[in-house]
């Protein structure tokens, strides 16, 4: 089989500039993205526990357990 010749002058080469910039971007982008969606699901696991700490720790507090004598 012959080498694939991609004209340079083209406007989807691979290693054009404006392509490579491109890529580029739309990567950041793709880990701006999932980091905001990793960040959002954290916060619907954790939430439930949160809700759940200030209970917890009132229990636990010792100006609980002096007021309740």
């Amino acid at each position: 089989m012959g080498k694939l010749n991609i004209a340079h002058h083209k406007s989807y080469h691979p290693y054009r500039r404006d392509n490579i910039e491109r890529v580029r971007k739309d990567e950041e982008e793709a880990r701006q993205k999932e980091a905001v969606e990793e960040g959002r699901m954290m916060l619907v696991v954790s939430r439930p526990l949160l809700l759940q700490l200030p209970l917890s720790l009132e229990a636990l507090s010792p100006s609980a357990a002096l007021s309740s004598l």
